[in-house]
């Protein structure tokens, strides 16, 4: 499934993914990918599930803006593959209160995007890879991305070596690292 805006006679593309509250796309056992490739503001919760199988994705493209207004929004993404992040693309969570976005894939996470709270509006941001706890997965990020939680926690782990009973099989495991990481952490801020 891809979430993209088409010409109407009428209509513009902004005014197709405008003044909805809530957005829930898939389900655990989704094994079609889903994108972002248009500009989508909602106001509420957004869950996009692609879980089933092993090669669903769930992306924002070079051409999508997720933007969640709601107050002390939930953003979750899980891919059974990859979620991506994609250069030009951003993701903007920016209700009242806390806010958290979390992105969980059986294998890599890629951003070369901009993904941000506000002033005044945490955002908390957890990235898993290897939640299927098979050995392979990696979070990275490209020179083009940045991640602004204003004051929110920022969580990158993986499910590599976690031993927690069933998480395998449910692609929950969150409680290992990333197995393919092996770069240089570098962290700024306060």
């Amino acid at each position: 499934l891809h979430i993209e805006a088409h010409s109407f006679p009428t209509r513009r593309s902004s005014d197709l993914f405008t003044g909805i509250s809530g957005l829930s796309i898939g389900s655990l056992a989704n094994t079609a990918s889903i994108g972002v490739d248009s500009a989508v503001t909602v106001n509420g919760n957004v869950t996009l599930l692609a879980m089933g199988g092993t090669t669903a994705d769930v992306y924002v493209n070079a051409t999508g803006v997720l933007t969640v207004t709601g107050a002390n929004s939930t953003t979750l993404m899980k891919a059974a593959e990859y979620v991506y992040f994609s250069w030009g693309g951003s993701v903007t969570v920016n209700g009242t209160g806390a806010n958290t976005l979390t992105a969980m894939a059986g294998r890599d996470i890629y951003s070369n995007a901009t993904i941000t709270g506000a002033s005044g509006k945490p955002l908390t941001v957890n990235l898993y890879s290897d939640v299927d706890n098979t050995g392979g997965g990696q979070i990275v990020f490209n020179a083009s991305s940045r991640i602004t939680s204003y004051g929110g926690n920022i969580t990158l782990r993986g499910g590599t070596g976690d031993t927690t009973s069933g998480c395998a099989a449910a692609k929950t495991c969150i409680a290992g690292y990333a197995s393919n990481s092996g770069g240089t952490a570098i962290v700024t801020g306060k």
